[in-house]
């Protein structure tokens, strides 16, 4: 594992190739850091501020890349289904309606499966038959 502060770039820019274990010390040590200075400076400190802004940056790229993972699960899940609905993979990924309703619209904008028809239905357009 690499030392703390390593998987940040110059101006708090995330490191991309960093593990998601290694976001996890970083933002770990990230708060620590953050806890010590304002012990010392003060919580209007610049060290404190840019602290949190790193924490803030980590805490972004693990929900992208969680979300991220589950877009995957749910292309894999669709390959052996018929149709597909908002309930269907709010049920089978045990995820909120909202959230699961936003995998449809990107699903949707790349293609994967068709824009509601007159009766609400849609059609997976690729996939293992569709391919």
């Amino acid at each position: 594992m690499m030392k703390p502060g390593s998987n940040m770039w110059p101006k708090g820019r995330l490191r991309k190739s960093a593990s998601n274990q290694e976001l996890r010390a970083e933002w770990e040590w990230q708060v620590q850091y953050m806890k010590e200075c304002q012990a010392t400076d003060g919580k209007g400190s610049g060290r404190v501020k840019s602290a949190k802004e790193n924490i803030r940056l980590i805490d972004q790229e693990l929900d992208r890349r969680a979300k991220e993972d589950e877009y995957e699960e749910v292309l894999s899940f669709l390959l052996g289904e018929d149709k597909i609905g908002i309930s269907l993979i709010q049920r089978k990924m045990q995820l909120s309606y909202h959230y699961a309703s936003e995998l449809v619209d990107r699903l949707e904008r790349d293609g994967i499966i068709s824009k509601p028809d007159n009766h609400g239905k849609r059609k997976i357009l690729k996939g293992k038959n569709n391919a």
